[in-house]
């Protein structure tokens, strides 16, 4: 289970849907770029779309998952 934060928001927004699953999936909650302790981008354009989906297909692929239960506010 992926947890993905909203602006303004940072992982630990998610702290109580983390010991809640954590019984019945693996669940990650990190920090999108630029936000919380993450590096931020140079350029605006990686906060588009596509940027954010090919981190999401990387995590999972460093993961070693191929999907995932995708919970994102």
């Amino acid at each position: 289970m992926l947890l993905l934060h909203g602006f303004p928001e940072f992982w630990y927004s998610w702290r109580h849907q983390l010991r809640e699953f954590k019984s019945e999936y693996r669940v990650v909650a990190l920090d999108l770029r630029g936000y919380g302790e993450s590096d931020a981008p140079a350029h605006q354009e990686s906060y588009k779309l596509d940027c954010l989906i090919a981190d999401i297909k990387d995590i999972l692929d460093s993961l070693g998952y191929s999907k995932c239960v995708l919970i994102g506010h």
